[in-house]
């Protein structure tokens, strides 16, 4: 008895064997028009300003692109200036630092497969100019409303009842917000401070956290976003490495440097919670902060 099989008998039809043949030879074969990596839409080198702008590559990332919304010229175009503003488009659009290339793997290239384009999302600031959040400060406004938040307490209190307290319990606080940490910092403050302190200190403690943004956001941004992660971190902390907490280790610092594409506000108003329980008055901030970064104006809510 011979070994293996008789792959005609065994269909019985010969036409459904030579159809199956196809079938796969039809995978496996390699496009001449589309190359290999076509297939799982790979491009084997940089695309866009001053990349190498192979003929094969450039196929793919301008039909990647068109998937997303961004228009290009035609296909058998032998220019690249088109992709070029295309990709510094799709990079505003998805909070990703703004290079006009794309590269094999890079942050642009998977957020370009997986077809997701932040500029559909609800109120998402594509008018204002942005900048390199490393340069900028906050705003007045943001200041204001910074301010109209937290708001000026002359005597310590609870920050979870807002009653004025006679001795240190932890969220005791003062001022513009300031945090007071232990039991002889509150002694200090136990007879109350100034505005004109008050003012002072919440100067001098808004420079930690503007720092922390100015550093930790990698893409361009608009002011009022700007000021609106200012605002946030000035209240959740700029990052503890204990607790893996602040803005270094969260979702939000995530999206905007387009390292994630989970739901920015989703993401934002996950900071309603103050020791354990879920605060009215922080889920109104989260609220107004978001509205402030998609430019929706500086008002309390």
């Amino acid at each position: 008895m011979a070994l293996g099989f008789d792959a005609a008998d065994y269909f019985n039809d010969r036409f459904l064997f030579i159809s199956m043949l196809e079938s796969i030879l039809s995978i496996l074969i390699i496009s001449s028009t589309e190359g290999f990596y076509c297939m799982d839409r790979l491009i084997k080198s940089s695309v866009g300003f001053r990349g190498t702008n192979n003929e094969h590559d450039l196929r793919i990332v301008r039909k990647l692109l068109s998937e997303n919304g961004f228009r290009t010229m035609a296909s058998d175009s032998n220019t690249h200036k088109d992709v070029v503003r295309a990709l510094t488009a799709f990079q505003k659009t998805n909070f990703i630092y703004v290079t006009g290339i794309v590269m094999p793997n890079c942050t642009t290239f998977k957020t370009l497969k997986q077809k997701i384009n932040i500029i559909n999302r609800s109120g998402y600031d594509s008018v204002h100019p942005r900048y390199s959040a490393c340069n900028m400060r906050p705003s007045q406004d943001c200041l204001n409303l910074m301010r109209q938040y937290e708001k000026y307490q002359q005597y310590p209190y609870d920050d979870q009842t807002a009653k004025r307290i006679n001795r240190y319990c932890k969220g005791a606080t003062v001022g513009y917000g300031h945090l007071i940490v232990n039991a002889q910092q509150f002694e200090k403050y136990r007879n109350g401070m100034s505005m004109s302190e008050a003012t002072k200190l919440f100067n001098k403690n808004l420079e930690e956290f503007v720092l922390a943004v100015q550093q930790c956001v990698k893409t361009r941004v608009s002011q009022n976003e700007f000021d609106a992660l200012v605002m946030l971190t000035y209240n959740i902390g700029s990052g503890n490495d204990r607790k893996r907490s602040g803005l270094f280790y969260s979702n939000v610092l995530k999206i905007v440097n387009g390292e994630s594409v989970d739901d920015l506000y989703s993401a934002w108003k996950l900071y309603t919670i103050s020791q354990g329980n879920v605060m009215n008055g922080l889920i109104h901030r989260r609220r107004s902060e978001y509205e402030v970064f998609v430019g929706k104006g500086y008002t309390k809510i």
